[in-house]
């Protein structure tokens, strides 16, 4: 046999709701941060040191209905500059990131790519060794041929060459 679950105790209705801070408040409310600070500013009920009485509150701004629209006009108008100052902080990491592509564009047509470099080097060095086979004595080619091919990074075979 299960033993039976004691039922949760039941919070008095009538105990008031104490938030912790103003964004507790806030959450617990559903009103802005800003509305609440304006509330605290001007003297409203509710506040004790960081703690709020949201009831205590809620009650006092429904009395107060000007502050109420006065800080909800505020906080719209801080809005729209937050958003206009995210577009333009947006507008300037685009150029930012234009100027930087066309450096770096800049840069990478100062250089040849490597793939071509290789390609490049390796034909001339078949031109050369060819151009040098043919025109120099066997017993010179081969001095010539473990002369250069001793401080050139070859990219094929030398023995290839000669041999032809």
């Amino acid at each position: 046999m299960t033993a039976k679950k004691s039922p949760k105790p039941r919070q008095p209705k009538n105990k008031p709701v104490i938030a912790d801070s103003i964004a507790r408040a806030s959450a617990l409310m559903g009103i802005p941060t800003a509305l609440i600070r304006s509330a605290k500013a001007a003297g409203a009920d509710g506040f004790r040191g960081h703690r709020v009485d949201t009831e205590a509150l809620g009650a006092w701004l429904k009395s107060h209905p000007e502050l109420v629209a006065t800080s909800l006009a505020q906080e719209e108008r801080t809005d729209v500059l937050e958003r206009k100052k995210l577009l333009l902080e947006i507008e300037r990491l685009d150029v930012t990131i234009e100027i930087a592509q066309h450096r770096l564009d800049e840069e990478r047509a100062r250089y040849v790519p490597a793939a071509l470099v290789e390609t490049e080097w390796s034909r001339l060095m078949e031109i050369i060794t060819e151009e040098a086979k043919a025109a120099l004595a066997p017993s010179i080619f081969r001095v010539f041929e473990n002369r250069v091919f001793a401080k050139v990074k070859w990219t094929c075979n030398p023995q290839q060459i000669s041999q032809h």
